[in-house]
């Protein structure tokens, strides 16, 4: 599988999640775990309401096994739509297109291409079981936060300057997310998923110091538990909220390959 098309794979199976929600900017001080489980899925909430579209350029690194760099141009349009741009050394390489049914993309130096239902693309990762969507995705790429919590399911743990919400779920066959560590203003900091295949799977969120920005600074995704996974990182250079419609269509006479 070409690298490109993994990277992107590998997002969808880091965003397995209970159906999503998001924040404000308000700090907690001191509150009882069951308050902070409230105001975290209210926050959620309010920032599902106020998704918007936005454009914005990348910086994509993957190193371990394998090193290399390369551009990205991403539009998101909220519950509706994923549309990349590759570009190596300032060219672009291919496209891809993610709605909530179905997931495309060609690759310009073999000239090939992918489209499957994301069903398909469930089986093949083991998220039959969850609940699995665009949405999710959408909000792990922004630095949103993505899963509803409950005090049957997490314990929620105080720190100085954080907060943790720990699984009491066994490690199973489907993807289960273990950790998510949120700071005082309700921005994630790392999100720890686990199942018996993958083991464990870190993303890792960078804030800079200006406590309004909407988006992160960068995202890193790696595993400790597995010495074969490549590690990726993602570092955001500029966001626009704007609304367009992007251009996608596979070229003529180019081969299609399978995930």
């Amino acid at each position: 599988m070409k690298l490109y098309y993994l990277i992107f794979i590998l997002l969808f199976t880091i965003s397995c999640s209970k159906k999503t929600l998001v924040p404000t900017d308000k700090i907690i001080e001191f509150f009882t775990s069951e308050e902070v489980l409230n105001s975290y899925n209210q926050n959620i909430e309010n920032q599902e309401k106020e998704s918007k579209p936005v454009k914005f350029y990348s910086n994509i690194e993957i190193t371990k096994a394998n090193s290399l760099k390369f551009n990205t141009e991403i539009y998101i349009d909220p519950n509706k739509l994923i549309w990349v741009n590759l570009y190596y050394f300032g060219f672009s390489m291919g496209k891809i297109l993610i709605t909530e049914s179905k997931i495309e993309g060609y690759e310009k130096i073999t000239k090939t291409f992918i489209s499957e239902d994301i069903n398909t693309l469930k089986e093949i990762l083991k998220l039959k079981t969850t609940k699995f969507n665009l949405v999710s995705l959408q909000k792990l790429l922004l630095g949103k936060l993505f899963l509803n919590a409950n005090s049957e399911d997490f314990k929620c743990i105080k720190n100085d300057e954080s907060f943790n919400l720990i699984s009491n779920k066994l490690v199973g066959d489907s993807l289960n997310i273990k950790e998510v560590k949120f700071n005082l203003t309700y921005k994630p900091l790392e999100i720890v998923v686990e199942n018996k295949d993958i083991k464990q799977v870190n993303l890792k969120y960078e804030w800079d110091g200006n406590k309004e920005l909407v988006y992160p600074k960068s995202i890193e995704i790696d595993s400790p538990t597995n010495p074969k996974f490549n590690k990726l990182k993602i570092d955001h250079k500029s966001f626009e909220v704007v609304t367009f419609k992007p251009s996608f269509e596979i070229p003529k006479n180019y081969k299609k390959r399978k995930l």
